[in-house]
């Protein structure tokens, strides 16, 4: 496999990252007059943020190459999985203008001439909807390169035979060992 190496970080453990999470919001409502008032609430706010935000729909594309057997994945800056260039919907936007603009942000690859509206997977994942367009055809030798910083590691073809048998599992390993996120499903 070959691939782009941006980052050797490792994720944070879950429960330390949601205590970091929060007592950065405490500071912020602390240190704002605005959001002071509210301080007493953050609890309820904190559940009400992370209970929506795992409910925002999430499109991407699966990235083919020309022999139709390598797919395209990206390892996300701070993690350790692998998955398909996605990203959550902004209010409003179209499913396959975000899927356009996920992938342009994540693979500074622009799918927008390649992209059939009909040609798309979608799935559930508790709730959150996963709307994945098939984009066929792409060039091995493309140059692929992340627009924003500090959210994609690495970018590579992975072979479609080592990736593991579709499962109804979020998290799955391929054959070689891969941590794959969102991947097997589809």
């Amino acid at each position: 496999m070959s691939a782009i190496n941006r980052s050797s970080s490792t994720p944070l453990k879950n429960a330390a990252s949601l205590l970091k999470s929060f007592l950065t919001i405490s500071a912020v409502f602390n240190s704002c007059d605005v959001l002071r008032p509210y301080v007493a609430h953050i609890d309820d706010i904190f559940k009400d943020f992370t209970s929506y935000k795992v409910r925002v729909p999430v499109t991407g594309a699966i990235i083919l190459d020309e022999t139709f057997e390598r797919c395209l994945l990206v390892k996300g800056w701070k993690g350790t999985s692998w998955s398909f260039p996605r990203g959550k919907k902004n209010k409003d936007e179209e499913d396959h203008a975000c899927a356009i603009r996920e992938v342009l942000e994540e693979t500074g690859f622009d799918v927008s001439n390649l992209l059939n509206k009909e040609e798309c997977i979608e799935e559930m994942f508790g709730q959150q909807r996963v709307k994945l367009y098939i984009i066929a055809g792409v060039k091995d030798d493309t140059a692929f390169a992340p627009l924003t910083k500090k959210e994609i590691s690495e970018i590579a073809w992975q072979r479609l035979d080592e990736l593991q048998p579709a499962s109804d599992a979020v998290i799955s390993r391929g054959i070689t060992g891969l941590k794959l996120y969102m991947v097997a499903h589809f």
